[in-house]
């Protein structure tokens, strides 16, 4: 099982809910944000071992479009770009030669358009995920301050007819995550989260961008 941990959030488990019931209709348009501020590990703005925005942020968004839409039909880099180019780190300034900004437009394959983006050179970290379908929207971070927001024209559901609220602790996403995987291989079963099958198409949606 690989390590996206974004999964095991209860925020994000709240639109995976909402959007397989058809809460918010059939969405069309949605956003997807992670920023982090870098500077914390030199070897995070060095191309030669793996650094980069796109390795380090991109990959767990691009693993959530995946893992709420049937798949990516089509992606298009609109920006990958090294903003900062030298890094304070441990007191020491170093050269940043990886990519810290990358914008993705993204077609899923029921046709729905996503703004993807992913940083290093946000001054705190900052996420938030929102898609809008025909009934209404749905916000959401994994952010605690943060509400979880399902507006709806019309009710559906449990879901009243406009903003319905949802709010979540701090969660122990490593430790969840830990426990899926060791329950799954004393039950004998194969993990229902972050499959490699899974991986493999985040990796292809990545590949097709460096392209």
């Amino acid at each position: 099982m690989s390590g996206y941990l974004y999964r095991f959030h209860p925020a994000f488990e709240k639109v995976k809910e909402v959007l397989e019931e058809r809460i918010i209709g059939e969405p069309y348009y949605a956003v997807f944000r992670v920023g982090g501020r870098g500077s914390h590990r030199a070897w995070k703005h060095k191309k030669s071992e793996g650094g980069g925005a796109i390795n380090e942020m991109l990959v767990h968004m691009l693993n959530l479009v995946t893992w709420y839409f049937d798949g990516v039909e089509a992606a298009q880099n609109l920006s990958t770009e090294t903003v900062l180019e030298t890094r304070e780190i441990d007191g020491e300034e170093v050269e940043a030669d990886a990519e810290d900004l990358t914008v993705l437009r993204l077609e899923t394959v029921e046709g729905a358009k996503v703004l993807c983006e992913s940083d290093l050179i946000t001054p705190s970290y900052m996420n938030y995920v929102e898609i809008h379908g025909t009934n209404g929207s749905i916000w959401t971070s994994i952010l605690d301050y943060f509400p979880t927001v399902v507006y709806c024209k019309e009710p559906r559901g449990v879901y009243n007819q406009g903003n319905n609220f949802f709010e979540y602790g701090r969660v122990d996403l490593f430790e969840k995550e830990l426990r899926h995987f060791v329950e799954s291989i004393e039950n004998g079963e194969k993990p229902s989260l972050n499959s490699i099958e899974d991986s493999v198409e985040t990796l292809k949606v990545i590949e097709s961008v460096r392209e």
